[in-house]
């Protein structure tokens, strides 16, 4: 379970917390996104639905009350950001992931996006395109480079601008 925060007030971009623990439940995980979401002027939060990102946005949405979701819709086999007809959340699939490391790569190499926490960096050098997709290699980890991915698919979807304000 990892939860990033991305300051999107003005650019760069800049990553300015991170929460990472892989022995936390999904509703007590609700707790901290909550938390951290409220510490940074109630931040909308995107929540993977793969896995168990469901029960954590379950808790979040109906037991914490929390409203600032980011709300996505399929169209054309694809996932956009808004709308009316969306559902909470975004599922991570087989178009939005690809998209989402063209984006992120594109962020980072263009000084869009800083990234200052040592285990995303450590991550990012060993994240790896295999066949076609993109992962850890072998015995390593993506969990937080995946919170920079969806960042970066969002960070390119026309509401991204309606949201924050910048292009």
């Amino acid at each position: 379970s990892v939860c990033t925060i991305i300051d999107t007030t003005e650019m760069p971009y800049r990553q300015v917390a991170v929460y990472k623990n892989n022995e936390i439940s999904p509703s007590l995980f609700a707790e901290v996104i909550e938390r951290m979401a409220k510490l940074y002027n109630y931040a909308l939060v995107i929540v993977e639905t793969n896995n168990h990102g469901v029960l954590t946005l379950d808790t979040l949405w109906n037991d914490l009350e929390y409203e600032n979701i980011l709300k996505t819709k399929v169209e054309d086999s694809e996932n956009v950001a808004g709308g009316r007809k969306s559902y909470l959340g975004l599922k991570t699939t087989k178009k939005s992931k690809p998209m989402g490391c063209s984006y992120l790569k594109d962020l980072i190499e263009q000084d869009q996006l800083l990234i200052v926490d040592f285990d995303t960096i450590n991550e990012l050098s060993t994240f790896i395109k295999a066949k076609n997709s993109y992962q850890a290699e072998r015995g390593k980890h993506d969990d937080v480079v995946m919170t920079l991915v969806i960042f970066a698919w969002f960070a390119n979807q026309p509401y991204f601008e309606d949201e924050v304000g910048i292009n």
